[in-house]
């Protein structure tokens, strides 16, 4: 007779001199990942956020590592993936024209009932107007479990739900606000008189500083 125990081991009883064959299935638990970055507009409109820079990462024995893919794929499956500590070194995923990164088929568990924690953070954002990821204006959906928004960091964590029949997606939506100024400069002269008048015909230079 055989027969599953507890913490997954297998015991039974022999009665004959005999071979026996244990065959013992896992099935692979998977999900995949979306992240939709939106801008909202000074003027009001919602547009998809092209090119704007994640690293995603999972935590190992107690800190963060994260991906290095040696291709262009974002298929884990297909992907040779090696860890980096230092998100700079990591694989930047990029935004397409539809404001989106699609990474399939990442895991779930990192052992027997223990689930991978994941780190998503952003990176870099060039879109006229906007400044990197707003925590608090995140939206999660799927099979998400236990969303920790860091926002003084700029950061993500979550776990994935399991389900047998499927293969779990998750979705995060981002989304930005636009930021923008309008600047008026006057040029008035002091006339000899006392008196004030506007100045035509002076030409300026406007500079930034910072990034970008």
């Amino acid at each position: 007779t055989i027969s599953f125990g507890v913490n997954n081991r297998v015991s039974g009883t022999v009665y004959n001199p005999t071979n026996i064959t244990v065959e013992m299935y896992n099935k692979q638990e998977l999900f995949n990942l979306k992240i939709h970055k939106i801008g909202d507009e000074v003027e009001g409109d919602d547009i998809n956020l092209q090119n704007v820079q994640f690293v995603i990462g999972q935590k190992i024995d107690g800190s963060v590592k994260y991906f290095k893919l040696a291709s262009s794929t974002t298929d884990m499956l297909q992907a040779t993936v090696s860890y980096e500590g230092n998100a700079n070194n990591a694989t930047q995923f990029k935004t397409d024209s539809n404001g989106e990164i699609f990474i399939k088929n990442l895991e779930i568990y990192s052992g027997i009932d223990e689930k991978y924690e994941y780190e998503l953070c952003e990176t870099s954002n060039l879109n006229y107007g906007y400044k990197n990821m707003e925590l608090s204006n995140i939206e999660a959906g799927g099979s998400i479990e236990d969303p920790v928004v860091d926002a003084p960091n700029k950061k993500v964590r979550f776990k994935a739900e399991n389900d047998e029949n499927s293969l779990v997606d998750i979705q995060l939506e981002i989304t930005n606000k636009q930021e923008l100024f309008n600047l008026k400069i006057q040029k008035v002269g002091q006339k000899s008189d006392g008196g004030t008048e506007n100045l035509k015909d002076v030409r300026f230079i406007v500079k930034q500083s910072g990034e970008g």
